[in-house]
């Protein structure tokens, strides 16, 4: 669940999106990273995105399970890992004709830091990118792996060649 990180607050809910959001999670990541972090925590959001910001109709995603941020300050490869054990995703077109999917996003993210300061995040499992058509993220539910290049805090590019995509516009369409 990818969201465009200019409308996104910096805090611990932001971690659901990339299941929904990569680039403000990398804010989370970065920001409030916890030693040892906690177990993942209830979430339950609602975004509505007006047409052409995610899909060329207006949608609504509502975020239902748990989500949760580890830092991993002595792991020389990965930052931290974001889990998202139980969480659901339900887009919901709001414009005739209403449709409504249910998604699973109980995938897991991966964060590098690298040395230009931007981030790359790999990701696998069932996941949610939305709220980013400008690199292809209108709103995807994807099976397998993802990469995801984060610059400035905003996604720059993602390869999902090696995934199973859902374009869930088009479904609702």
């Amino acid at each position: 669940m990818l969201g465009s990180p200019e409308s996104r607050g910096d805090n611990h809910e932001a971690l659901h999106h990339f299941h929904s959001i990569a680039a403000a999670h990398c804010r989370t990541a970065h920001s409030r990273r916890v030693r040892n972090g906690p177990p993942p925590t209830p979430v339950s959001t609602t975004e509505t995105f007006a047409a052409g910001e995610a899909c060329q109709f207006p949608i609504q995603v509502v975020t239902t399970g748990k989500s949760g941020f580890n830092d991993l300050p002595n792991n020389p490869q990965f930052v931290g890992i974001a889990t998202s054990p139980t969480l659901r995703i339900t887009v919901t077109r709001t414009a005739p004709p209403i449709k409504s999917i249910t998604v699973n996003a109980t995938g897991a993210f991966r964060f590098i830091a690298l040395p230009d300061g931007n981030t790359r995040i790999l990701a696998g499992g069932h996941n949610f990118l939305y709220g980013v058509p400008g690199v292809g993220a209108g709103a995807l539910a994807t099976t397998g792996p993802i990469d995801v290049l984060v610059v400035n805090n905003n996604i720059a590019a993602m390869d999902l060649s090696g995934a199973q995509v859902r374009d869930l516009c088009q479904e609702l369409s």
